[in-house]
């Protein structure tokens, strides 16, 4: 048995190592064929893999447009007292709206924002003319509170100033805006505050088309007031023709020509020139008169320097707009020369002032028709005023 396990243990162990030989080179043939068989990456593959960097990848991001601007706010001229007063009353009006802060805190380009001082294009009326839109029509110092009916123009010259009262109205203001611009006059328009607030497109109308404004007070109305119920109703006014316009204007004509309610007193402290008129064409009387009696009116009255009333608001004047082509061409057949009142102050005699410009202090001027008859109600606007 000795010599059996002797001659048989080198055969057993070269057995066993040739199988694991064949064991291994089976298992690299395997290997080898299973690398072979899978895809390879192309160079141009292997080009487009980037390597990554140590700086971060710098980016310019986009600008964030505000949601909400603070609207912008007109400042009057510091110069006007008038104007002054204007823009105290529009910051009782003014809403400041809070800026939005960006969500995201990372380096971004910000938007240039504009001045808050620039015009809104959401005001509560309208949109506010650009600061090159702006109008002034003051009033020469020798004129400042008083109160006028008529002047004696340099050198006797035919000039006549045509003047309008309680608009700015839908209809009639329009017509009778055609029919100035039609014959080339610039006229005067007192506006009353309520009025304006509803037509803001008429009112730019008017300016646009080189006519002059007054203050007409916000309410229209003939009762006694204290001075701060007056200031309210002048400054309020002014305030909205600014808002609306861009116009600041030292010219004031009170409701009814009335003069000793408290109205009249605050314009002249404050240095508006108190407008009356010296033609009355009672287009505003207790009876409605026909085209041809209102013409008649006023020519039978015209002369040199002197201030005509008429009525573009406050009710129905749909006689006004027939008379008035007639007036302006029998005017001009008589030689005169329209004008506003600021170019109506302007040609006036400086010497002798004393006969055509009162001083406004103890004065009354109340028309003796002051109330007109109510119109049909399909006519009478329901904030419908005579005067």
């Amino acid at each position: 048995m000795a010599d059996w396990r002797e001659k048989e243990k080198p055969t057993g162990l070269l057995t066993r190592q040739l199988t694991f030989i064949a064991i291994v080179t089976l298992t690299a043939l395997i290997v080898n064929k299973i690398i072979k068989s899978s895809p390879q990456p192309s160079p141009q593959h292997l080009s487009a893999i980037e390597v990554p960097q140590d700086k971060p990848v710098h980016q310019q991001l986009p600008s964030v447009e505000p949601e909400n601007l603070p609207p912008r706010e007109i400042i009057p001229p510091g110069s006007s007292a008038i104007a002054e007063r204007a823009h105290a009353s529009l910051e009782r009006i003014h809403l400041a709206i809070a800026p939005i802060a960006p969500s995201n805190p990372v380096h971004q380009q910000l938007p240039i924002v504009e001045p808050e001082n620039s015009p809104s294009e959401t005001t509560l009326w309208a949109i506010a003319p650009s600061p090159a839109a702006e109008k002034t029509f003051p009033v020469p110092t020798e004129y400042q509170g008083k109160t006028i009916y008529q002047v004696k123009p340099k050198h006797q010259e035919k000039v006549i100033a045509l003047t309008f009262d309680d608009g700015p109205w839908g209809k009639t203001t329009l017509q009778v805006l055609d029919i100035l611009k039609k014959n080339d006059i610039k006229a005067t328009f007192f506006w009353v505050g309520e009025q304006l607030q509803s037509y803001p497109a008429v009112a730019r109308r008017v300016v646009a088309e080189g006519h002059a404004i007054g203050n007409h007070t916000w309410h229209h109305s003939y009762r006694q007031m204290d001075e701060a119920r007056a200031a309210k109703e002048i400054d309020d006014t002014a305030a909205l023709i600014y808002k609306t316009t861009g116009v600041t204007t030292s010219y004031f004509r009170p409701p009814g020509g009335i003069l000793q309610n408290g109205l009249a007193a605050y314009a002249q402290k404050n240095n508006y020139a108190v407008m009356m008129w010296s033609i009355n064409s009672v287009d505003s009387s207790r009876h409605r008169l026909a085209a041809p009696k209102l013409v008649k009116n006023i020519l039978k009255s015209a002369f040199p320097g002197s201030i005509v009333l008429l009525h573009d608001g406050g009710g129905n004047h749909s006689t006004t707009v027939q008379a008035l082509p007639q007036i302006v061409e029998k005017l001009k057949k008589q030689g005169y020369k329209f004008v506003t009142l600021p170019e109506l102050l302007q040609n006036q005699e400086t010497t002798d002032a004393t006969d055509s410009v009162s001083t406004g202090e103890v004065e009354t001027q109340i028309p003796t028709l002051l109330e007109e008859i109510p119109h049909p109600s399909a006519e009478q606007p329901e904030n419908h005023f005579p005067g």
